[in-house]
């Protein structure tokens, strides 16, 4: 099932899923506590600790998805049994340390997204939204990543995350990506 990020266009992405013989699954942008459509997620932005508190208000029928790119509030989602999935973890900025990568999770995080079960997803369009170095850097942290995560049989897929209909790939095409980076 792949994952997209709607804006008032609910209709076109469908329509493109059809096309590429995809299930889709919607995922809203939310900051506040409000009434979703049936059969959907919500992707929660985390910039402080304070926002995790949105991911509990979702309880217990919705699937939750959040989006943390420090090392403490990637942590702190992970020890959360109200987040299914946690996504962005790893930033295409910064220097590596010389004997390992800074992917923002350890073994620490990842036992602790083993017990709460919390998947991590790879986000196909942020991937694609880099060049050069930078696309460099995100690929070997995300690979890091997964790494680790599979250590603790932490679940591990790929999703587009598309903001538009031009932005959904076909789940072939996904597969194909995560078989590069060992996720199957």
């Amino acid at each position: 099932m792949d994952l997209a990020i709607p804006n008032k266009n609910e209709k076109e992405l469908l329509a493109r899923s059809k096309q590429l013989n995809s299930k889709l699954k919607f995922l809203y942008e939310v900051k506040t506590k409000k009434e979703l459509p049936k059969d959907c997620g919500v992707l929660v932005k985390v910039e402080k600790l304070a926002d995790l508190k949105l991911a509990d208000k979702f309880l217990p029928k919705t699937f939750v998805v959040v989006a943390a790119e420090e090392k403490e509030l990637v942590r702190a989602a992970c020890s959360k049994k109200s987040v299914s999935a946690v996504t962005h973890l790893a930033t295409a900025t910064g220097r590596d340390h010389t004997h390992y990568r800074r992917g923002n999770v350890n073994q620490v995080t990842a036992k602790l997204a083993a017990e709460n079960k919390v998947d991590y997803i790879v986000d196909f369009s942020r991937i694609l939204a880099l060049e050069g170095r930078a696309r460099e850097l995100l690929l070997g942290r995300i690979k890091q990543n997964i790494k680790i995560f599979k250590k603790y049989k932490v679940p591990v897929s790929v999703a587009s995350f598309a903001r538009n209909e031009y932005e959904l790939r076909n789940l072939k095409d996904l597969e194909a990506f995560g078989r590069v980076l060992d996720i199957i």
